[in-house]
This record gives C-alpha cells, sequence and structure tokens, in this order.
C-alpha cells in the first residue's frame, strides 16, 4: 500500500535562508540513515509566498500505513521542532477508480 508522510513546518520570518539551508541538511542526513524499509522517497517543498513554511513529504510502499507516522518521520517531526510549529501526519493513496 502506497501512503504519505506530510511534516510541514512554519518557521519564523527571519533568517529564512539559513533555516532552509540547515532544513535542507537535516533531511540529506536522514535520507542516508533512513533504514526503513518501504521509504520510496523523501522530497520537500517550499511555500510559493512563504519562503520559511517547508512541507517535507516521505512516500511509503509497505503492507499497511504506519498510522502515527514511520520512526524516520517521527524523528523529523521531532528536529524540526526546533525551527518552529510542526504539523505531522498520515495519508494513504486512493484511486479515482475505487469504489468507496
Amino acid at each position: 500500500m502506497k501512503w504519505l508522510e506530510m511534516i510541514r513546518v512554519r518557521a519564523p520570518g527571519d533568517g529564512e535562508e539559513k533555516v532552509r539551508n540547515e532544513i535542507s541538511r537535516l533531511l540529506r542526513d536522514a535520507l542516508k540513515n533512513a533504514h526503513d524499509v518501504g521509504l520510496l522517497d523523501l522530497t520537500y517543498f517550499v511555500h510559493t509566498s512563504i519562503p520559511w513554511d517547508v512541507a517535507v513529504h516521505l512516500i511509503w510502499d509497505t503492507g499497511s500505513p504506519q498510522l502515527l507516522g514511520s520512526r524516520t518521520g517521527l524523528s523529523l517531526a521531532h528536529l524540526l521542532q526546533s525551527f518552529g510549529l510542526v504539523d505531522h501526519s498520515v495519508w494513504i493513496s486512493k484511486s479515482l477508480h475505487e469504489n468507496t
């Protein structure tokens, strides 16, 4: 089953380049050290009009989603709390062709 772990960070508006660089470093380190089976990709996005808002996406393919998040995602969410407010959620993939 494919699922997405999303971690959003709303950092204070000052020092946005420093914050983005530090978050990029943390994510590169996390990807190198991630040993969770089923992790397909880890990417991050920066809000178009609020450059210090960052969304991290961990894309998984496992037998079932981890309802509270993966070990890697929980660790990242904890580390990112030092930058600002964090929202960590888990989403499952649905097909438009499924009857729900």
